[in-house]
């Protein structure tokens, strides 16, 4: 799955995404997080679009930075320490 939400906890809606263990590292994250930003983009006119991601996930960090999110700071949500990224339209 792939999608944008919006959570009470964050100003701007966020891009999120999760998939079973057979579909990794082919590509699928960054398909279709390039196109959930531009459906985004274009329908509900978003300027800002966030992404959370857990510290220590190495592949979903790389992911956002090579889809153009920049490192914003580290916020504490959920009980869990996560890096929190920015797209900037």
């Amino acid at each position: 799955m792939c999608g944008l939400i919006k959570r009470e906890e964050l100003q701007h809606p966020d891009l999120g995404y999760a998939f079973l263990s057979e579909f990794c590292s082919q590509g699928y994250a960054s398909e279709s997080s390039v196109s959930i930003l531009k459906e985004g983009i274009k329908t509900h006119s978003l300027k800002t679009i966030l992404a959370l991601t857990l510290i220590d996930n190495v592949r979903s960090n790389a992911i956002l930075k090579k889809i153009g999110f920049s490192l914003k700071k580290t916020i504490n949500i959920y009980d869990h320490e996560n890096n929190l990224y920015e797209y900037l339209v």
